[in-house]
Order: structure tokens, then sequence, then C-alpha cells
């Protein structure tokens, strides 16, 4: 059977919104609306994983931006799934609230009770979702439910276990902290069931922080006193990628994953880990409002209202060149790179292949060569301005050339016949 996971972000915290996947589909929101290509995708049995990313507003405790109704929007579209993937009589979809919790050892009652609280409610409207969008005269039924599962604690109780039955057509991780939310289940009979029911096809869903979770190199923070514009600085994002501090083993190993990608100028921090050694070296930053499908390797079906960006820093070497320049008054230096190649994909038919690094709308040259044949040096005088012409090349790696042209450049005027050209080689 084929291994399916769906996840979309839907964050509690706002640190909680990074995620990747091999096999993915990422869907920002107010894109899993009720629409025809939905029923195409989930028929298409290669699919591996499904993401939703929902907006939020990033300040201490997260808000939804838009309430329930953002909720509405890609609650449906999981739901889709959750019902073509049924097995039997039972649309049956678990809720992991993990990311929920601020231990991954244990909680305090207190929180415990709140967290199940919390939980409900997206319980709820998850229930209402799958009830809503079953097809007219089905005969299925929605069983929603929500293990209690917020510690290592909890993910060695027996009794917890047994909510994870074979006829689980979905396990649904909520938003929150993935740093906590993977910990608290990592290396413990629980995760060890969902690596066998995504095995037998179980759909993994995950809103902001689970979804981070399905990402085998989790984007798990920025390091402490760093921000978003720090991006560029060497250490500056903590991402996971060993026993003990990872994604689920099933998650994605060849490139990097990042949401929310140019609203909340994530561009540096993206090239940052993907130029790393030892990490993969592509990335693929998605926008809000956005989705798009990863399936077998293959970045396709863009759809939304914004675009995906992919990073390729292996094609001609970017990662392999990086270099690191000290900053004055920055405790770490900041990267340096060139030829980092990017896609920018927008909603409709253009896809991307990570495998292969080609893009469908044409493939990247063996070696880029530059040549500037279409130049040539008039005969006569090139710094006389009564020539007719100024062309001046400004090139900044010859030392005290800015010097010697400045003052030609002050000769010039705009009333003089000479058109001033200007270049940076």
């Amino acid at each position: 059977m084929a291994q399916k996971l769906l996840s979309y972000s839907n964050p509690r915290l706002a640190r909680s919104d990074h995620f990747a996947s091999p096999d993915l589909y990422a869907i920002q929101n107010g894109c899993g609306r009720s629409d025809p290509t939905f029923g195409n995708w989930v028929n298409q049995n290669s699919i591996h994983f499904f993401f939703f990313v929902q907006n939020y507003t990033a300040s201490g405790v997260v808000t939804i931006a838009n309430s329930h109704a953002g909720y509405t929007d890609t609650d449906n579209g999981m739901a889709k799934f959750a019902i073509e993937n049924a097995r039997g009589d039972t649309v049956h979809i678990l809720i992991l609230a993990s990311p929920y919790s601020t231990n991954s050892q244990a909680i305090l009652e207190g929180e415990f009770n709140q967290n199940m609280k919390d939980a409900e409610e997206r319980r709820l409207q998850t229930e209402g979702a799958c009830q809503r969008n079953l097809p007219d005269g089905s005969t299925l039924a929605c069983k929603v439910e929500l293990p209690p599962i917020f510690s290592q604690e909890d993910a060695n109780k027996p009794e917890n276990l047994a909510y994870f039955s074979d006829d689980a057509s979905m396990i649904f991780i909520l938003g929150g902290d993935q740093e906590t939310g993977i910990a608290a289940i990592i290396n413990t009979p629980v995760e060890e069931r969902i690596n066998q029911l995504h095995e037998m096809g179980t759909i993994i869903a995950g809103t902001s922080g689970g979804a981070a979770m399905q990402s085998r190199y989790m984007i798990a923070d920025l390091t402490e006193s760093f921000t978003t514009v720090d991006g560029l600085y060497a250490g500056s994002v903590k991402l996971w990628n060993r026993d003990g501090q990872r994604g689920f083993d099933f998650g994605v190993a060849n490139a990097i994953v990042d949401q929310h990608f140019v609203q909340r100028a994530r561009m540096g921090r993206l090239l940052n880990v993907i130029s790393q050694p030892g990490n993969p070296h592509l990335g693929v930053g998605v926008d809000a409002y956005t989705g798009v499908a990863i399936d077998g390797g293959m970045v396709r079906d863009v759809f939304g209202l914004y675009t995906v960006t992919i990073l390729d820093a292996e094609t001609y070497h970017s990662a392999d060149a990086i270099q690191y320049v000290e900053v004055p008054g920055k405790k770490t230096p900041i990267i340096s790179l060139r030829n980092v190649v990017l896609n920018l994909m927008s909603p409709g038919d253009v896809s991307y292949d990570l495998n292969q690094q080609v893009s469908s709308m044409g493939s990247l040259p063996a070696k880029q060569d530059r040549s500037f044949d279409g130049f040539a040096v008039p005969k006569d005088p090139i710094l006389d301005p009564s020539f007719g012409s100024l062309l001046v090349f400004m090139v900044s790696n010859m030392p005290g050339y800015r010097s010697s042209i400045s003052s030609l450049l002050n000769n010039w005027s705009p009333s003089s016949k000479a058109p001033l050209l200007l270049f940076r080689g």
C-alpha cells in the first residue's frame, strides 16, 4: 500500500512553523478549499506527504489570523484525504497534540488538563470537517480521537498505544513547539507505531510544529540571540538531524523546506542551512496562501496566491565554495555564496525534479560561460566627452579605478552631447 502523510501548519507558538518532507504536499492558509483538484490528487497512489500551512500572527502565544474561517479552508481539504483513505466503513482520525507541551518528559496536571481542553477544540473542528465532506449517500462514519499524549511519560503508557489501531486513516499532529513535540514521542512505542502505520498507508498529517516533525532535517528554531534578520549568520539556525534530535525517520532527506517564505523574509535562513556541509543542498520555500505537491521528489502543482522558491546550492557547487566574512560587532561571521540557482514556481503547470535538479521550464547548462563578444571598443578615444559617447566600466576589484575616473565624471553634465553609460563588471 502506498505510504501517505498529510500535514498542514496551524501553529500555536510563533517559532513552531517549520516543516519538510521528501514526498509532500504543502498548503498554506486559504488554499484548502473544495476543488476538483483535490479529488485528482487523492486518487494518485504515489502520494506520500501532504502539508497545509496556515497563516498566523507572530507574537508570543499565537492566534490564528482568520480565526475559524482559516481552519475551514484547510480542514475541509484535509478531511477529503482522510475520507479517501478510510479503512472499512470508518474514517478514523487520531489527533496528536504533543507540540502543545512545554516539557517533553512530563508535565503537571494543570497543563495537561489545559492542553486536553485546547486540543479537544481542534478534535471537534476536525470531526466537523470530516462529517461535512462525506460524499452524499455515504455510509462512512467519522471517528476522531484524541490520545492524551504530551510527554515521554504519556508516550510510554500501554493504554495510549492502544489508540493507534490498524484502521487509522490519518494521524493529525497539531501545531506548537516542534522541538517538544518530537522529543515527547521520539524513541518511544508511540513513535514506533506511527512508523508502522505510515508503512501501512496511514496519512500522517501535521500543522505547523506537527508539519516540522515530518522533516528528517528539521529546522527547529533560530538559536538564542538571533532573529529573522540574522538568518545568514553562521550558527543562527538550529537544524536537527541526529538520533534524539530529529524529525520522523520517514521524513525528507534530499531537501529542506521552509514556509511563509517571502512574507517572513526567510531566504537567509534557508540559504544558510542548505549551504552547510552534510546538509541537503536544496531548499524549498513555500509562500503564505500557497500550496505545492512534492511527490517522489517531484515538486509540482503549485496553487494558491503566490509562489514556491527552489534554491539549488548543489548544481554549481555553491555550498562547496561557501565563505565566511567577519562583520564588526557581530559574534559570528556572515556567509558569502555565489551561483545559487533560484527557480521561482508560480501557480500552473510547472514542476521541479529534486532528484535531478531540473525544472520543467528547461535544464541548466553544465557550465556557466560568460561572453562579452557583443561589446566593441570604439576606435576613437573613449573617454573624450566631445566624442559623443562616454562608456565607463566601474570594476570594483581594480584598486584606484574609481578615483581615476572621478575627475572625468565631474566634467560630464546632462547638457553634454555624450550619454553616460555605467556598467559594473
